[in-house]
């Protein structure tokens, strides 16, 4: 069975995503969160809990809405810096409460964080990750034997980000890059990852329901079938992958994306101001009658899917977008380990 490793922002909103998803769609799951500085904050002691350190809180954040298993840690793009990086304080922590944290890392991490990653692997012998672009694979040879960490030590994660149209434009070119990158000793596992959902649904009409081919799981399932090793694979979670520019008008369209197993079914929605405007709760509870009547939907027995129907049949509230992040990540982590083979 091939491993799956969703890509996830250590936010609110995809914390109790993964709270709320049932244990057997975890089997097989190792998520890769990425950090960032907003995220990612010590905790006020209170009179019934003490103080609690950044790496403290994000390790208890991690058993209480992931468990213990083991996690992907990429926290390149923090800026806190104490005596050391703090994924050496994040590793100790998860190690403390027995729980595997893989450091993981690009090929521009900064000197102090780089330093750190192998300086974790020569005192713990733990296993690394790397993330690496597409442009980054086809230059393998400039960067390959510099890499200072065994490659069997090493969990390659090959990132396309949203670019997967290029990863069927050279296709030839990735499967022989593999191949390449594989001779001699061998990666501890490589991963493929990326997404087809677009930076925004500015190109899609509003107030229709559009679908979008999950174009990942389709050349995953191609390099795997044509590669002489296993190709595990990885998507993005949460999306979209870039923040919003600046200068997005309050009153934008509200939209909920409901992962199928081979399509993104996307409720476009309107704006809540100005002409033509909707409430925000009348057309979440629309989308979730849209996903709910769907022909194809691949319900599952899961706490997004009841969510969804309930909001649907008046039993909840539609919330709000947070509210719609949870039940987006939930189920997306779980059809996606229901669908893999």
């Amino acid at each position: 069975m091939a491993m799956y490793h969703p890509m996830l922002r250590w936010k609110r909103g995809e914390r109790i995503g993964l709270r709320n998803l049932h244990p057997q769609y975890k089997l097989n799951v190792t998520p890769v969160f990425l950090l960032s500085d907003g995220q990612y904050k010590p905790k006020q002691s209170t009179s019934t809990s003490p103080q609690l350190t950044e790496a403290q809180n994000f390790v208890e954040g991690i058993t209480s809405d992931w468990g213990f298993t083991p996690i992907y840690v990429d926290a390149s793009l923090l800026s806190i810096v104490n005596q050391q990086h703090e994924i050496v304080y994040i590793v100790l922590e998860a190690a403390n409460r027995n729980i595997t944290a893989i450091p993981t890392t690009n090929l521009y991490a900064n000197y102090i964080y780089q330093n750190s990653i192998v300086s974790i692997h020569s005192s713990t012998n733990t296993d690394i990750a790397l993330r690496i672009s597409l442009q980054d694979l086809f230059n393998a040879q400039a960067w390959l034997n510099q890499w200072p960490i065994p490659k069997n030590k090493t969990d390659l994660i090959i990132d396309l980000g949203n670019s997967i149209a290029e990863g069927f434009q050279y296709y030839g070119q990735i499967l022989a890059t593999i191949q390449y990158i594989q001779t001699g000793t061998p990666w501890k596992s490589i991963t493929l990852t990326g997404t087809s959902i677009p930076d925004n649904f500015g190109n899609y009409a509003q107030n229709q329901n559009h679908l979008i081919h999950r174009g990942e799981i389709d050349l995953w399932n191609s390099l795997q079938t044509n590669l002489n090793t296993r190709l595990d694979f990885g998507d993005y979670a949460t999306v979209p992958l870039n923040a919003p520019g600046s200068g997005i008008a309050w009153g934008f369209p509200i939209n909920a994306k409901y992962t199928l197993p081979a399509d993104f079914l996307i409720c476009r929605g309107v704006t809540t101001t100005r002409q033509g405007a909707i409430d925000m709760d009348v057309q979440l509870r629309g989308h979730a009658s849209s996903i709910k009547q769907y022909q194809f939907r691949n319900r599952l027995n899961c706490w997004a899917d009841d969510m969804i129907d309930n909001i649907a049949n008046g039993i909840e509230s539609p919330g709000n977008l947070e509210t719609w992040v949870q039940i987006g990540v939930c189920r997306h982590i779980a059809i996606t380990r229901h669908s893999l083979p």
